[in-house]
C-alpha cells in the first residue's frame, strides 16, 4: 500500500534548498557558521563556532535534533567555571610570595593539589573548613612561623 510513497514530513528534505536553508539559519541562531558543503542530513558538516572559535563535524541530523546538537563538542566537555573569590585570588598571591607549590597548599589542608588548582582556576568552590584551614596557615605564615609550617610539609613528603 505504502510503497514508492514518503511520508509529508521527510519528503521536504528531498529538496537540497530547503534542508541547506534549515541548517544554516540554526546555525545562525547559535552563533556558528557552517564551513563544510552541505549534502543531506546524514553526512557530517564542518561547523565553525563564532563563541569559542572551535572547528567540529556533526550531522544535520543531530545538529537540529538533539539539544546539545549545536554546542562545542570541545566546551561541552570543559567543566563549568565560577566567579574566582577575592579570597582564592589573595591566596595565589600569598602561595606565589612565599613560593610554595599548590601540592604544598593541598598538603597543608590535607587535600590534592588537583584540587587546589580547581579552586584557584574557578573550577571548584572551596568549603569554609578548607577556607577556614588555609586562612590558618596564611596566618601563622604572614606572622613569621615559615619555619613551622615547611618543617610540616616536609614532615608529610
Amino acid at each position: 500500500m505504502y510503497k514508492n510513497s514518503h511520508c509529508p514530513c521527510t519528503s521536504k528534505f528531498r529538496n537540497h534548498d530547503y534542508g541547506c536553508n534549515r541548517v544554516d539559519k540554526f546555525l545562525e541562531s547559535h552563533n556558528c557558521k557552517r564551513i563544510g558543503e552541505y549534502k543531506d542530513m546524514k553526512h557530517p558538516i564542518k561547523i565553525f563556532s563564532e563563541k569559542c572559535k572551535h572547528t567540529f563535524l556533526r550531522t544535520p541530523d543531530i545538529l537540529l535534533n538533539q539539544k546539545a546538537g549545536a554546542k562545542c563538542p570541545i566546551c561541552r566537555k570543559k567543566p563549568a567555571r565560577f566567579q574566582i573569590s577575592n579570597f582564592m585570588k589573595e591566596e595565589i598571591k600569598w602561595r606565589k610570595s612565599k613560593g610554595f607549590t599548590q601540592k604544598d597548599v593541598g598538603d597543608l589542608i590535607h587535600c590534592c593539589d588537583h584540587l587546589i588548582s580547581d579552586f584557584e582556576n574557578g573550577h571548584k568552590r572551596p568549603s569554609k573548613k578548607q577556607i577556614a584551614e588555609i586562612k590558618n596557615y596564611m596566618e601563622a605564615l604572614t606572622i613569621g612561623d615559615d619555619d613551622v609550617i615547611r618543617e610540616a610539609v616536609d614532615d608529610k613528603q
